[in-house]
């Protein structure tokens, strides 16, 4: 009934679906798509990403059908964030949408990647550390007396 009274313009149009695949959680560098389901009769569709400076959107090209596809290639945190998908049904948008929040995550190679940086930063700050202490010794072995033959008596 919902449906009918929004098609006769007795109330908001029903919310679109949203989903993506392979998942809402994705690794780095990866690629996502996007889903949007609409009722029957809507001919244009819009994915709309919140981001801190505006809205980056992109909207299909005209046409009836009920799912929509969004394609995402080379996935960084900067994608991240939520979604939702907004429909022209040829006399209004629909409002009050559902939102997919997509998280971008880290790959594994990465994180093995950013320990072995880790750990090599430890080895070189252990290094420095090691050649500081030699150069201290051999900086305070040459500003002092060579013994007890260098006092006057």
């Amino acid at each position: 009934m919902v449906l009918g009274a929004a098609l006769l313009g007795l109330g908001p149009p029903p919310q679109p679906s949203i989903w993506a695949v392979p998942g809402a959680v994705i690794s780095t560098g990866s690629a996502v798509t996007i889903f949007c389901r609409a009722p029957p009769g809507v001919i244009r569709v819009c994915l709309i990403h919140y981001v801190p400076d505006g809205n980056w959107f992109d909207c299909t090209p005209q046409g009836a059908q009920e799912v929509f596809e969004f394609s995402l290639k080379n996935m960084t945190h900067r994608n991240a964030g939520f979604y939702y998908c907004d429909y022209f049904n040829g006399s209004e948008w629909s409002q009050n949408n559902d939102k997919l929040e997509l998280v971008v995550t880290e790959s594994r190679e990465q994180l093995h990647n950013s320990l072995e940086n880790f750990i090599r930063l430890i080895m070189a700050i252990i290094i420095l550390l090691g050649l500081g202490a030699l150069l201290l010794h051999a900086w305070k072995s040459r500003r002092e007396p060579m013994g007890p033959s260098g006092a006057l008596s």
